[in-house]
């Protein structure tokens, strides 16, 4: 079986994207950590711990989003360089759903009430296009729900 050759997100795609999104959204420009960035475009590209999209995926997101390497719009750059991700890979519907659908995971991975494990569990899920089992959906739940958007909500 062969395995799918990736095409891969560079530091500068990183910064541009990002310069982009604070640009047209708003927010602060600035690097916090800029070599944490290309340790997360070196990392994703080492087949051995990484071998597959999902683990690859997962771990651009996780990185980018919990390793706050930005002044501002660390959610936001993770999901938006996981989109390009995706459609440089020729997963062109997923690339185009994945900032909507995963918005709400990155601020629970900012948070640290989503833990790569469980976050790969769902990215599996979405790249191949599986409903959530009983039991991850109960594990997201949990998760989720030591979160201040879940308590705000109760309060209301």
């Amino acid at each position: 079986m062969k395995t799918m050759d990736f095409v891969y997100l560079t530091k500068e795609d990183i910064l541009e994207y990002h310069r982009d999104i604070i640009n047209e959204i708003g927010g602060t420009h600035g690097l916090r950590e800029e070599g944490g960035i290309e340790r997360v475009v070196d990392f994703i590209q080492n087949d051995l711990y990484y071998p597959t999209l999902v683990d690859k995926l997962t771990y651009l997101v996780f990185g980018l989003c919990s390793g706050h390497y930005f002044m501002d719009g660390n959610k936001r750059i993770s999901l938006v360089a996981a989109a390009h991700f995706l459609v440089k890979n020729k997963k062109l519907w997923a690339g185009a759903r994945f900032f909507e659908y995963f918005h709400a995971y990155a601020w629970h991975i900012a948070a640290g009430n989503i833990d790569k494990e469980l976050f790969a569990r769902i990215v599996d899920c979405y790249i191949n296009n599986r409903e959530m089992d009983e039991s991850l959906k109960l594990d997201l739940l949990h998760a989720m729900s030591k979160g201040q958007i879940y308590v705000e909500q109760q309060l209301v």
